[in-house]
């Protein structure tokens, strides 16, 4: 793998101003969308853990209208808007959007999120005081007539003295044997001491349950170090699997560095990463770089993979604006 071609695909105005941004187009044959949507009681975003809740929408024209748009609530008598799935009161706390979602042969759609777990006096429950902590849970949408029925799958929870913010940012994809991979972001957000991984779990019943999650590794077992920061699946016309993430050579500090950015394959029968493929996609010239927060997806006409990556410093670097750059990555 290699970037035949880098672009800014949306300048920034200056110093001080990045630009964050995507392109996604759907199958031709695709018409279901998810959001995150919530009302905060403040300016403080991590009200969001408390206010947060999904919605579906139908569009037949691309997203240009939407056709109908309503809140995923599970189905049975006891679910509705403010207590939206299991284990979810909002006011209490919510449920955040994860990175992907698949579409099994059968036509259900699995979509894995995250959500704030409770505590013994049914609050919010952050057990380590990090920045967040959260669980995910697979929603997972059967087709019945023209609208989608929710259930939702076992709960995936990673040891609060293993990863301290849990388990965030669920990506997903099917192996070749129709077992399913997620990949989350852990942290060792307020505890430096523990190593900063990726963490995996596989379902073998179409995502209702899942394994007690692990971290990620090569293909031959040595485990990686990577901060806490966004990963992505491009599931390829290939057949192959490419994964996109950081991994670093330290142990990370919660959320730094998120530098260099990589691409690799996944072995379709193993779910671990192949150590042999592993190409670093952009290095950024120091710790500052932080290169996360990017989209991906195979362009259609040429087969290559476009990454759309907002290349910004933190702390901010005088000279350097944030630019939305895209690549178009030779796989």
């Amino acid at each position: 793998m290699n970037a035949v071609r880098k672009e800014i695909f949306v300048a920034s105005p200056g110093d001080g101003v990045d630009i964050a941004g995507y392109a996604i187009y759907t199958q031709p044959e695709g018409r279901t969308m998810m959001s995150v949507h919530g009302v905060l009681p403040t300016d403080d975003p991590l009200d969001g853990l408390k206010y947060y809740t999904m919605r579906w929408t139908i569009s037949n024209d691309g997203g240009r209208t939407l056709a109908h748009e309503e809140p995923v609530i599970q189905d049975g008598p006891q679910y509705d808007e403010r207590h939206p799935i299991d284990g979810v009161w909002l006011g209490r706390n919510a449920i955040m959007e994860g990175v992907n979602a698949v579409v099994l042969e059968s036509g259900e759609a699995l979509y894995p999120v995250m959500v704030a777990p409770l505590g013994p006096d049914g609050q919010y429950h952050n057990p380590t005081k990090a920045y967040t902590f959260t669980d995910v849970v697979v929603l997972i949408g059967r087709w019945d007539g023209d609208r989608l029925r929710w259930g939702v799958s076992q709960r995936i929870r990673i040891d609060p003295g293993k990863s301290t913010r849990g388990a965030l940012e669920p990506a997903i994809t099917p192996l070749a044997d129709g077992r399913l991979l997620i990949v989350m972001r852990g942290s060792n957000d307020t505890q430096p001491d523990l190593p900063g991984r990726k963490w995996y779990t596989i379902s073998s019943d179409r995502g209702r349950t899942w394994s007690e999650p692990q971290p990620w590794t090569f293909d031959d077992g040595q485990a990686f170090f990577s901060p806490s920061s966004i990963s992505r699946f491009v599931n390829h016309s290939s057949g192959r699997i490419f994964w996109l993430g950081n991994i670093v050579d330290r142990n990370p500090t919660g959320n730094l560095p998120r530098r260099p950015l990589i691409a690799g394959q996944v072995d379709p029968r193993t779910g671990l990463l192949i150590r042999s493929t592993v190409t670093i996609l952009e290095a950024g010239e120091d710790d500052s770089a932080m290169l996360t927060n990017f989209h991906a997806h195979e362009d259609r006409q040429t087969s290559q993979i476009n990454l759309y990556l907002p290349y910004w410093h933190y702390p901010p670097k005088p000279g350097c604006p944030g630019h939305l750059w895209r690549y178009a990555i030779e796989v």
